[in-house]
């Protein structure tokens, strides 16, 4: 895979990172919100954190159009990348590493999301 291609992808990749921490950052303040009984802050929180998760959705859809702009063999090997797999040569490492970096994250938020339903409901 081309070295521009990869750049693009990472600097994506970059991109989710940073919406993934807003929206946990979010995640830990309605938490916060949650644990007061604050329900103007939970309201609050929950139409704030909407902004992140539709900009995570947009950056994911533009991946994905890279990908598909791609050959075939370059479009699977991005694919590969994109789904966790690991790199193939130092060029590609920066890319993987960061998208592990935001699958731990993900998961982080998707642990934090699942008390927060126990604790509303």
């Amino acid at each position: 895979m081309e070295a521009l291609e990869l750049q693009q992808a990472l600097a994506l990749e970059k991109r989710m990172y940073t919406l993934l921490n807003e929206a946990f950052d979010i995640s830990k303040q309605l938490a916060e919100a949650i644990e007061r009984g604050d329900q103007v802050a939970i309201r609050m929180l929950l139409s704030m954190r909407r902004e992140p998760l539709e900009n995570l959705r947009k950056v994911r859809h533009a991946l994905e159009e890279q990908r598909d702009a791609l050959a075939p063999a370059q479009a699977r090997q991005l694919a590969e990348l994109l789904n966790g797999a690991a790199a193939v040569g130092k060029e590609e490492e920066r890319l993987a590493e960061q998208v592990a970096l935001n699958g731990r994250l993900l998961k982080q938020i998707v642990e934090l999301d699942r008390i927060l339903n126990q604790k509303v409901s």
